[in-house]
């Protein structure tokens, strides 16, 4: 289209804006009528948005019973039944289109259409066809068209409505939208494609404090490619968004009392509201559509949403560092998953890579698509959220895992490494000119919405404002860079004289950043931000124009960059109109450079090749040595373990650059460096995000848990390739240990080989010595202090100051206030590692005082008594339920801050009181409930081995409580007590899935399909010998399938477990530890079939 034809058909300021962002890139002398024609335009269209709309004074629907026209919603009018049938029946005596046009026809016409759309529209496109043809008129032409939007139009002013754009059906559109949330989409009910789709959006909203109508759309925006194709049209993403955010309105209006009052916040708005839905963009009234609002009610908050990064300049103690904040809940780019087989259930997701060395551990857990639905979806852990110091040069990818296995990596959106000198940013926190945190939205020259931006340029560099801008410098960056202020825009000057221009205020942001597409060397790891490839990469922009450049890091002089990038180290530089776009250093290798490596130990050689004029040259401290033709090199057995070395790369053009190369080693551990972990080395939970388990191709990692006396007590173990950061599995790995009590160890192997590693839960000890209290080593952490918690009120934690040897006070021995006295839990905590086993000891002053029975309890100071009275606490609870008891015990489990919560005997007892534990899980706040599921982790019971009775108990608490709320609205009792159970236990289904078999069972298979389909594809991963632990017990409960078809002996234990766990969730026997243990064994290994034999045996033996 024409650019003049564009500017007099657009219809709304935010397109006029856009279509004079596009001209302000262009430099053609024709540009400049046509802005004088967008300023034109520009003030008719504020014309006519600012002429005042006249109220109504008259009630076009009063026959059918409607109120006056007060400007609402129309959907606000409620027409029911008899109403709607009512005006189709007048409206079709109109005999025609054009009969509409007079009186209050308009008005009725656009109420009853909107109240179609609601209940009849199924998707498809909007059309005026489907609704003439119910009015009995015969189908439009084009030549009709005009009349029904001018009808339209009318009708909508009549009820003091606008006319709404949201596409190219303004009309149809708006009418659509006045009628509400289509029936049709709620048809699916609470669990259906919509409730997915609007939980996505609600979730998001109220993660962002800030968000409003236009959050609400973009986010919709966001979730579209999840719609069912019927509905994948731009005005019923308006309408989800409209939806989504009336629930958030509500909710954040409301939330604050009902959780002051301690009910759910639909609860506490019908008992204190009882027209709220009314205000809802949906029907009321349907069972359908209200537990469809009563789930996104309980929806919890999700602090960003969707999946992707942002990376940030975060401002901290030591000034500027780079930073990411990852995105993991919500939709999953379907081209990134579409490789991976949704029957693998879900998957669990762990930093890898270069992220691992930053920000280890498991991050996220990936959900396989639902049944009707497109993608796979992602929720978060709490370790995910916030900011995170990670290096702009670091890719950021994540492994996905189920149970042992690796099943695929994958790159997060906005992962690749961020490069470029001159880096453009947008406050998210603190002051105009004393941020505190800024999110880079681009690098090089661009053009962005903001009216004010920050850059981060190189100290030298200058920012220089023209007439109508700002440039104001704020000190220094990170590392030698500068940090500068900017409003309208700036040009920016390096130190060799090439200008970038930034402007604020545009219609839209856009970056102009050069991808470059090619093979990168595999074999050669940079660390600075250069770009290695083996041949010349291709290049491309997101825009036209401009002139591709080249020259020598260093040099001043560009130059024409030929078609085929030549061999060398460069930068690269795009240019327009005298004004340098983008720029990039990067290094290129000849087309075959090859560096392949043979043999291993002392046989050990790497061999160069294709690499014609280009050196590699190994650092002196390497573990190889050069050959005489240079082309070669062999092993140095004399040299350092490691698992990589550092060598130079020598072009025949540009500097040198500094590249790390793989070294294969035996299996084993290695810090990030390279350096081996030596065998003799003991290891701490805390000292895992520092090492990595290395090997040159395929191995799996053993983990046994040992005990004094008691060898091979449990094992778990993981697949890798390469390498696999051990922070990974650290959760694990505690989840093993802990359980076991402090004397407790694991020893670490490969694929059970020889060469053991062990692991223990702390680093140091606090002991006595000659009547003093001190460490058995001294502790060098300059961030260690000493903490201690009275155990009076042990959700009080007290910094009684450092305690290091860089300290000038209070180190070796312990030294403690004069005014605190009674029984302490000491030990040493750095940040939010526990470096000492914790003590419990008394202290001479006064005693801290007790404000519960669970604190008098505790705070006894003979053990045996104490353990009584928690013992008589918890039984008293267990069977006398009140909420206060619950209370405190969630409220302690979430005070933890990295105690294991066996610290605590009231929390190691809890495996005896599984009615107790029920009753936490079901009445755990949203924030609380992550902290509350993982006790499972570090105590030796699983959730899904807890009696259904149990669950049922906690479960009819919930329903006692909500129907003695609502006794007054015996409308309403019984269907809100039943979905605010459904609610709660789909809440903790998220963090155990194999909770959702034990509330709900829908087992359709046999376990003899299970099992064989198990044993087909991952016998040759199951380990141990037949030791018949569940069969001596539970033999004729179990499946005699097992046995008559022969398996191998060796299978049977592995085979029963989840049986037998089905078994423990029916009440017919109580798991051991040594059970337990092995069950979440199984599971972890083997999680598909766990899961299915497990839901199969449940309802086999119900």
């Amino acid at each position: 289209m024409a650019w003049s034809a564009r500017i007099d058909e657009a219809d709304d300021l935010p397109e006029l804006d856009y279509i004079e962002g596009e001209l302000t890139m262009l430099s053609e002398a024709w540009v400049g009528p046509l802005r004088l024609k967008i300023i034109n335009r520009r003030r008719e269209l504020k014309d006519i948005a600012n002429r005042p709309v006249q109220a109504p004074s008259y009630a076009p629907g009063a026959k059918f019973g409607l109120p006056p026209a007060d400007g609402r919603w129309l959907y606000a009018y409620r027409i029911d039944d008899a109403a709607f049938q009512e005006l189709q029946t007048y409206l079709a005596t109109r005999q025609g289109i054009y009969a509409l046009a007079s009186g209050n026809d308009p008005a009725l016409f656009v109420l009853w259409a909107s109240e179609w759309h609601r209940r009849s529209y199924r998707g498809g496109g909007l059309s005026w066809s489907p609704l003439l043809s119910d009015l009995g008129f015969r189908t439009t032409g084009q030549s009709d068209q005009g009349m029904l939007r001018d009808i339209a139009r009318r009708g909508l002013q009549a009820w003091g409505r606008p006319v709404i754009k949201l596409s190219n059906h303004a009309y149809l559109g708006t009418l659509a939208r006045e009628g509400g949330f289509p029936a049709a989409a709620v048809e699916s009910g609470e669990g259906g494609w919509a409730s997915r789709i609007l939980t996505t959006i609600v979730g998001a909203l109220l993660g962002n404090v800030a968000a409003d109508a236009e959050t609400a759309l973009t986010l919709a925006e966001e979730v579209r490619g999840r719609l069912p194709q019927t509905f994948d049209d731009n005005d019923f993403v308006q309408l989800c968004a409209d939806l989504a955010f009336s629930i958030v309105t509500i909710r954040r209006e409301a939330e604050p009392k009902a959780a002051e009052a301690g009910q759910p916040v639909a609860i506490w708005l019908d008992l204190n509201q009882p027209g709220w839905r009314e205000a809802l963009p949906l029907s009321i009234g349907d069972r359908t559509a209200d537990r469809l609002v009563d789930s996104l009610m309980a929806v919890e908050a999700i602090t960003g949403a969707a999946v992707g990064t942002d990376r940030l300049l975060q401002y901290g103690d030591d000034g500027w560092f780079e930073a990411v904040r990852i995105r993991l809940d919500g939709a999953i780019d379907s081209k990134a998953m579409a490789q991976i087989d949704p029957a693998f259930g879900r998957l669990r997701a762990f930093a890898s890579g270069d992220l691992a060395r930053h920000m280890p551990g498991e991050l996220a857990l990936f959900e396989p698509p639902a049944q009707g639905d497109k993608q796979w979806s992602a929720r978060s852990v709490r370790m995910a959220h916030g900011v995170h110091a990670v290096p702009f040069a670091a890719t950021l990818e994540l492994d996905l895992r189920s149970g042992e296995r690796r099943v695929s990596r994958i790159a997060l959106p906005g992962g690749k490494p961020r490069r470029g000198q001159l880096l453009i940013a947008e406050r998210e926190e603190g002051e105009e000119l004393a941020p505190r945190c800024l999110r880079i939205i681009g690098s090089g020259s661009g053009q962005f919405r903001a009216e004010a931006l920050y850059l981060q340029v190189p100290a030298g560099w200058k920012v220089t404002a023209t007439a109508g801008e700002e440039a104001q410098p704020l000190g220094m960056g990170v590392g030698a860079s500068q940090l500068w202020h900017i409003k309208g825009g700036a040009f920016v000057t390096d130190e060799s004289g090439d200008r970038y221009r930034i402007r604020c205020g545009q219609a839209n942001d856009r970056s102009h950043r050069m991808d470059l597409i090619g093979n990168e060397c595999r074999w050669a790891e940079v660390q600075a931000t250069v770009d290695l490839f083996v041949g010349p990469p291709h290049f491309r922009t997101a825009a036209d124009g401009g002139q591709l450049l080249i020259r020598e890091p260093g040099t001043r002089q560009w130059r024409q960059a030929p078609r085929v990038l030549p061999v060398g180290h460069f930068e690269l530089g795009w240019r327009k109109d005298d004004i340098l776009l983008d720029r990039r250093r990067i290094a290129i290798l000849p087309s075959g450079a090859e560096l392949a490596r043979s043999g291993l130990g002392p046989n050990l050689q790497y061999d160069l090749t294709g690499l014609a004029g280009v050196e590699v040259i190994p650092d002196a401290d390497a573990p190889v040595r050069v050959c005489e033709n240079d082309s070669q090199w062999r092993a140095m057995a004399a040299k350092a373990a490691t698992n990589r070395f550092g060598a130079t790369i020598r072009f025949p053009t540009g500097p040198d650059l500094a590249v790390t190369i793989a070294y294969p080693c035996p299996a084993g551990l290695a810090q990030w460096d390279g350096k081996l972990v030596s065998t003799s080395e003991l290891l701490t939970l805390a000292d895992l995000p520092d090492v990595l388990a290395v090997d040159g191709g395929g191995m799996e990692l053993v983990a046994e848990l040992n005990e004094p006396g008691k060898p091979h007590l449990a094992e778990l173990s993981w697949e890798f390739e390469r390498e696999f950061p051990l922070a990974s599995v650290r959760k694990e790995l505690a989840g093993l240990l802990m359980p076991s009590g402090i004397e407790a160890w694991i020893s670490l192997s490969m694929n059970g080989g020889q060469h053991f590693w062990e692991v223990r839960p702390f680093e140091l000890n606090i002991e006595w010595r000659s009547d003093q209290l001190t460490t058995d080593r001294g502790v060098v952490d300059e961030s260690a202090h000493l903490y201690g918690r009275p155990m009076a009120d042990p959700c009080r934690e007290v910094d009684f100051g450092s305690y290091n040897l860089l300290s000038d006070s209070n180190h070796r021995p312990v030294s403690f206030p004069a005014d605190v006295g009674g029984p302490w839990l000491i030990y040493l905590r750095s940040g939010a590692r526990v470096l000492t086993r914790p003590r419990c000891l008394t202290l001479v002053g006064p005693p801290a005082e007790a404000g519960t029975d669970l604190g008098k309890a505790m705070a006894v100071n003979d053990y045996r008594t104490m353990v009584a009275q928690v013992e008589a606490w918890l039984a008293d609870a267990d069977s006398n339920g009140g909420s206060e008891a619950v209370q405190e015990l969630n409220a302690l489990v979430c005070a933890l801050e990295g105690l294991p919560p066996a610290t605590f005997k009231v929390l190691e007892l809890l495996p005896q009181y599984p009615d107790v534990l029920t009753r936490m899980a079901m009445n755990a706040r949203p924030d609380q409930r992550e902290a509350i599921m993982g006790l499972s982790r570090d105590l030796p019971f699983a959730w899904c081995l807890l009696p259904r009775k149990s669950w049922e108990g906690a479960s009819r608490e919930i329903f006692d409580r909500i129907t003695g709320l609502l006794a007054g609205h015996p409308d309403l009792m019984m269907e809100r007590a039943i979905e605010a159970v459904k609610l709660t236990q789909r809440s903790l289904v998220q963090h155990e899935p194999l909770l959702a078999q034990i509330f709900e069972s829908d087992a359709t298979d046999n376990i003899a399909d299970v099992s064989q389909r198990f044993l087909n594809r991952s016998s040759h991963r199951i380990r141990g010998a037949y030791y018949g632990r569940y069969r001596r017990k539970l033999a004729d409960q179990l499946p005699a399938y097992f046995i008559t078809q022969g398996f191998n002996q060796q299978f049977i234990d592995t085979l029963d477990a989840p049986c037998a766990a089905a078994l423990a969730a029916t009440g017919c026997w109580a798991p051991d530890a040594a059970a337990v243990r092995h069950i979440k064994t199984v599971a972890h290994n083997f999680p598909n079939y766990f899961a299915e034999a497990f839901a199969v045996w449940l309802k086999e033996s119900a």
